[in-house]
């Protein structure tokens, strides 16, 4: 009887546990950007199109990726848009910027602002040079390198919506006025926001 009364007690504790840790997946605010037919957030959907796990997933840019090693180094920081971010995550030892808050974000909360409201795909206006300089100085007074990785390839459906893949051109060329050009493949172009202060 004392096996069961634990048993129970033990399985309604793990219950508990993965409610309260689930329960930003079903905020208004997620289940309305689950429900867009472009979300990056669609595999948390009923209806997830197995397409997106390849087209419009990572697994076709994995060689592509594998390359940046030769650029990014462990514990270096990335900004890219929010499904490539989750990509790179996945295959490289750098820390990402852009990823949704509990997975990790609250640890570069000083990007929020910048990345929510798209600041950053239009550096050409003078105050979000402004916000972004000011974010870089305190970052890079902790010696750590910036990257910013674009990602140049078509079709991917998670991309569509997010701002630094769909002007992806404008950004681009505005980055290379700006900041230093690392590296480019098939899939992406990286460049070093640290060159900024350089």
């Amino acid at each position: 009887m004392l096996r069961k009364i634990l048993a129970a007690a033990a399985l309604l504790s793990i219950i508990t546990l993965v409610v309260i840790d689930s329960r930003i997946h079903f905020s208004s605010e997620s289940v309305r950007l689950k429900s867009e037919k472009f979300s990056s957030q669609k595999n948390w959907n009923l209806f997830f199109d197995q397409s997106y796990v390849y087209y419009s997933g990572g697994l076709n840019l994995l060689s592509d990726i594998r390359e940046l090693n030769s650029v990014l180094q462990r514990d270096d920081i990335v900004v890219s848009d929010i499904a490539t971010s989750y990509y790179l995550v996945a295959n490289l030892p750098v820390h990402i910027v852009n990823v949704h808050r509990h997975h990790g974000r609250y640890r570069f909360e000083e990007w929020s602002e910048i990345l929510d409201s798209g600041r950053i795909c239009r550096l050409s206006q003078g105050q979000n040079l402004k916000e972004l300089d000011a974010i870089l100085a305190r970052r890079l007074g902790q010696s750590e390198s910036i990257y910013l990785v674009i990602n140049k390839s078509q079709g991917n459906k998670n991309l569509v919506r997010d701002c630094l893949s769909s002007n992806r051109g404008y950004l681009i060329t505005t980055a290379q006025a700006l900041f230093e050009q690392r590296f480019e493949n098939r899939s992406f172009v990286v460049f070093d926001l640290s060159s900024r202060s350089s």
